[in-house]
């Protein structure tokens, strides 16, 4: 196994500056740069990063939270999440924290700095397990599309959830003429602490506060809350049900639209009306959340709320990179866009 000093012999500079090279910490010409670049190269050395971890109190290694990391806007913000970190020398380990059990016995880990930071994609910890993190002095960045709380010492990224789901819903009401909205959305708030009503806290705010605006009485029975979490394909029976209900009631007294907290439901529940001889969107208009991959796949394709994942993981890795070098939290604020697609014509409002 060759050494340092092979490859700085090999290259014919000092292994301090073989160092300064591989480990990119100091500049070095770009002369003596390719020569131990393609010293390593033809030696195949690689720099252990444990031992650079301990020298520099780093490990390059970021952890990302995740409500559940199958979730199709986890994964796509993950992807480029990935691709950001490994283009500034950064990996990513990737976590599903849903239950207040994992989120203690995840607490003690992240705290035991083997992680250079952490990044949020969604929060499972309580104010006082956030301090405890906070505490620990790792850089944290937070993508809140729920909670408006401002927490000192970790930057946010927070998209306009509730003005672009209101927009939806006041859509459906004003311009489509709907007025029985049903909402479907995901998770037992209870688990992990979620504040608001069904467990997702903006886009169910959003929802009850356009109904109540327009004069419009909530209708609960239509409400939906799945926690059929751990099934694959997700949701598939529970979706079923509610399918099977609007079957069984007369169309005068079935809601017209519905509101879906995540695409992959309301995909799933446009296949399933379909599949049930109720036409979409004639009968029942469907709106998403997302604009992922499931809302082109349902026919007909699903009316969404588009997230553009490439811009959101570039912002969190760009507030990070910051936070690490400046100490200073920051707040950003992104805005999200209405893709309709089940119109007689396709346009976007932004």
């Amino acid at each position: 196994m060759y050494t340092l000093k092979d490859v700085a012999k090999k290259a014919g500079v000092s292994p301090t500056i073989a160092s300064y090279v591989l480990n990119n910490s100091n500049y070095v010409s770009a002369e003596k740069r390719a020569a131990v670049l393609q010293a390593a190269k033809e030696l195949n050395y690689h720099v252990n990063s444990n031992a650079r971890g301990l020298r520099k109190k780093e490990t390059s290694n970021i952890a990302v939270i995740t409500f559940d990391e199958r979730s199709e806007m986890s994964s796509e913000i993950t992807y480029y999440l990935e691709q950001f970190a490994y283009d500034s020398g950064y990996y990513i380990s990737v976590s599903s924290i849903n239950t207040v059990a994992k989120s203690i016995s995840y607490l003690e880990t992240l705290m035991s700095q083997k992680y250079d930071g952490m990044i949020f994609l969604s929060n499972p910890f309580n104010r006082a397990q956030l301090q405890q993190l906070i505490d620990s002095n790792l850089p944290i960045v937070m993508f809140e599309m729920e909670c408006a709380e401002v927490i000192p010492k970790i930057s946010v990224l927070k998209p306009n959830t509730y003005e672009s789901v209101k927009l939806v819903i006041n859509r459906l009401i004003h311009e489509n003429g709907h007025r029985k909205i049903g909402y479907i959305t995901f998770g037992d708030p209870t688990n992990t602490g979620e504040k608001g009503p069904y467990g997702q806290g903006l886009r169910a705010k959003a929802y009850l506060d356009a109904m109540l605006e327009a004069g419009l009485p909530i209708p609960y029975d239509w409400v939906f809350q799945l926690s059929d979490q751990n099934s694959f394909p997700y949701y598939k029976d529970s979706v079923a049900e509610i399918v099977q209900r609007l079957q069984d009631t007369p169309k005068d007294e079935r809601p017209t639209a519905f509101f879906t907290s995540l695409d992959s439901i309301g995909a799933m529940f446009i296949s399933q009306l379909s599949a049930s001889g109720i036409p979409v969107p004639r009968e029942v208009e469907v709106v998403g959340f997302g604009d992922t991959s499931s809302a082109l796949i349902c026919n007909p394709t699903l009316s969404t709320i588009h997230m553009d994942y490439k811009k959101v993981a570039e912002k969190l890795f760009h507030m990070f990179i910051e936070l690490c070098r400046e100490k200073k939290n920051s707040f950003s604020s992104m805005e999200l866009s209405i893709q309709y697609r089940n119109s007689t014509r396709t346009f976007e409002d932004k």
